[in-house]
């Protein structure tokens, strides 16, 4: 099996679900891509975290279907994952990110369609792949770290919005 499509009807992503896990190690199976459908609401969250994910090693590519509802991927989701692309610009709901800590995402992040209001601290720290960030002017806050060492110096310069209320400490460093 190399192609996942969750079902129509589906609502929620479970955490510590099949792809992932708390202790970080991950499902090690041949699955690659994962499609989840619009009728997917939200992840579950347990004290604000998400490991559906977490810490998977195989799954390169997630393909969100436009017209879903996801208003927030919470921390952890995809921490220590293997992903490399994630169809952000889909994600039109999306009011708050975090867990993509330690990732292998190695797509543009385009968040220009969304309704993001805040990027957590720690968001995408790590996953040195990231060339090019697109926010939308809804960004009211973008947490202390968020996207910390994530283009080993290839980074463009990023456009900070004009809703940009609160950034905080080392929110671009070592880029």
């Amino acid at each position: 099996i190399r192609y996942i499509e969750f079902p129509h009807g589906m609502t929620n992503i479970r955490q510590n679900g099949v792809f992932g896990n708390d202790t970080g190690t991950g499902y090690e199976g041949n699955v690659t891509d994962v499609h989840i459908p619009n009728t997917v609401v939200n992840f579950d969250t347990n004290n604000s975290r998400n490991q559906a994910f977490k810490g998977n090693k195989s799954i390169k590519r997630i393909y969100i279907e436009l017209g879903n509802t996801i208003k927030q991927i919470p921390s952890g989701t995809f921490t220590n994952s293997s992903v490399e692309y994630v169809q952000f610009e889909n994600l039109t709901k999306l009011e708050s990110i975090d867990g993509f800590t330690n990732t292998g995402l190695k797509c543009d992040i385009n968040l220009s369609n969304s309704n993001l209001k805040t990027i957590a601290s720690t968001a995408f720290q790590g996953s040195n792949g990231i060339k090019k960030i697109t926010l939308p002017n809804t960004v009211e806050s973008i947490g202390d770290g968020a996207f910390e060492n994530i283009g080993s110096g290839y980074l463009a310069s990023p456009y900070l919005p004009t809703s940009l209320k609160t950034i905080g400490t080392k929110f671009f460093a070592y880029n």
